[in-house]
């Protein structure tokens, strides 16, 4: 049986992946300024695949801060 959202939640409490202060200022920082250049769904895109082609491999050193980062550097933003 599929894993439910909050048994992934729970799980991920408990290996202490979950940031969702620190994510939550980085994705509204990154919104704040992308939309300032009308540049949101872009930056969103590319953040996504950043963090799902590289996260897995080491969650500490690829977070979602560094997932926006490259995605703002995608963008020249």
């Amino acid at each position: 049986m599929d894993e439910g959202y909050w048994e992934g939640l729970l799980k991920m409490e408990k290996n202490k992946t979950l940031k969702p202060d620190e994510d939550l200022k980085a994705i509204a920082l990154a919104l704040n300024h992308a939309n300032e250049h009308g540049m949101a769904a872009e930056v969103v895109w590319s953040a996504m695949r950043h963090y799902q082609k590289y996260h897995s491999s080491a969650p500490e050193t690829y977070t979602m801060e560094w997932a926006l980062q490259c995605a703002m550097n995608d963008w020249d933003l």
